[in-house]
C-alpha cells in the first residue's frame, strides 16, 4: 500500500460522516465517538513494534472482511473501529520511510 492509498482509506473511514457509523446503521452519537477514540488509539500504538508485525497486518484484513460483510450491525462497527486504528497507527511508519527514500514521490504511490 502506497501513503496515496494510506490517505485515501483513512479520509474514507474518518470523515465527516464516517462510513463506519453509516455501515453500522446507527443515527446516535456514540459510533462516531468510538470511532475517534480508535483514531487516538492508533496513535497511541504507532510507537510500538506490533505495528510492523504481520499478524497486525493480518488482522487489519480480517477487519476489513468483517466491515464489508457485516453491515448494519455492531461487528462491523468494531471492525471498522479496528481498522481505523490501524490505518492511524502506520503513519508515523511511512513517514519515517518516505524522509529516508530518495525518491520520495515514488514512495507516495508505490510501495518501496
Amino acid at each position: 500500500v502506497g501513503f496515496g492509498a494510506l490517505m485515501f482509506l483513512t479520509i474514507w473511514l474518518v470523515s465527516e460522516r464516517s462510513i463506519v457509523p453509516r455501515w453500522a446503521e446507527s443515527d446516535s452519537f456514540v459510533p462516531g465517538v468510538i470511532v475517534i477514540v480508535a483514531t487516538l488509539a492508533g496513535i497511541v500504538l504507532s510507537k510500538s513494534p506490533v505495528v510492523e508485525s504481520p499478524l497486525w497486518c493480518g488482522a487489519a484484513l480480517v477487519s476489513g472482511f468483517v466491515l464489508h460483510f457485516t453491515r448494519g450491525s455492531w461487528p462491523s462497527l468494531a471492525a471498522g473501529t479496528f481498522l481505523c486504528t490501524y490505518l492511524v497507527s502506520l503513519y508515523p511508519l511511512f513517514v519515517s520511510k518516505i524522509s529516508a527514500v530518495n525518491r520520495p514521490g515514488r514512495f507516495i504511490v508505490l510501495t518501496s
